[in-house]
C-alpha cells in the first residue's frame, strides 16, 4: 500500500538532490570554522549577533530549503486537489513515461561580468495524465538546475485544436505546437512552464 505523502515526508522525498544539499552544508560549514579559527578572539568576545553572522549562510541554506520544498508540497496538494475535485470527470488516469526539456539557466560567472547561460540535461520521469473530455491534464514536476525536484501546477492541455473551458486548480498555457510522432505526443510552449519548453509523452493513446 502507497504511503501517504506528508509535509515531513515531502521534505526529505528528494533523496537523489539531498546529497547535494548535504555537500553544500559541510561545504558552508567547514568554510564557516575556518574563518571562527582564524579570528577566534574576535568572535568569541561578541554575543549573539555575532554568532548570527557566522553562521549566516547555514540558516540561510535551512530557510531555503523549508521554503523550496514547501512549495513544491503546496503544487502537490493542488494536484491531489485537482484528481479529487474531477474524480468523477476524469475518462482515463494513467502514469506516462514523460521526456521533459527546460529552458537554459542564466547563473553569475565568477571573475566574468555578465551571467552564462548552462543548457540542461533533457529528463525522463513519470508523470501521471488524466483526460477530461478532450483536454489532458498533467500531473508532474520539475528539475531546477537539472537537479531538484518540485512538484508543479497541474497544466491543462487542449487537443485536436479545440478549445476547452479552463479547469479548476489548473493551469493553460499558450502551446507552439501540439504533434504526434511516432506514437509520441510532443507539446512545445510558447512561453516556458517553470523552465519547461516542451514535454513529449511516450506511447501516449
Amino acid at each position: 500500500m502507497k504511503q501517504k505523502m506528508t509535509y515531513l515526508r515531502y521534505l526529505f522525498s528528494d533523496k537523489k538532490a539531498f546529497i547535494y544539499w548535504i555537500w553544500l552544508v559541510i561545504w558552508i560549514t567547514i568554510v564557516t570554522l575556518i574563518r571562527v579559527m582564524k579570528d577566534w578572539n574576535y568572535y568569541n568576545n561578541y554575543g549573539f549577533q555575532n554568532y548570527f553572522n557566522i553562521f549566516f549562510y547555514l540558516f540561510f541554506i535551512l530557510v531555503f530549503y523549508i521554503g523550496y520544498y514547501t512549495s513544491g508540497y503546496l503544487k502537490y496538494k493542488l494536484q491531489e486537489k485537482f484528481r479529487t475535485f474531477y474524480k468523477s470527470t476524469i475518462l482515463h488516469e494513467s502514469l506516462y513515461d514523460v521526456e521533459i526539456y527546460q529552458d537554459k539557466v542564466r547563473v553569475k560567472a565568477f571573475l566574468q561580468s555578465g551571467d552564462i547561460k548552462l543548457s540542461l540535461p533533457h529528463k525522463k520521469d513519470y508523470f501521471q495524465i488524466c483526460k477530461i473530455d478532450n483536454s489532458i491534464i498533467i500531473l508532474g514536476h520539475v528539475y531546477d538546475l537539472g537537479i531538484l525536484k518540485r512538484h508543479i501546477s497541474p497544466i491543462q492541455i487542449d487537443l485536436d485544436n479545440t478549445a476547452v473551458n479552463k479547469l479548476k486548480f489548473t493551469i493553460k498555457p499558450d502551446i507552439s505546437d501540439l504533434v504526434y510522432n511516432n506514437r509520441n505526443l510532443e507539446i512545445k510552449f510558447k512561453k516556458n512552464i517553470s523552465q519547461i519548453n516542451k514535454l513529449i509523452i511516450k506511447d501516449f493513446k
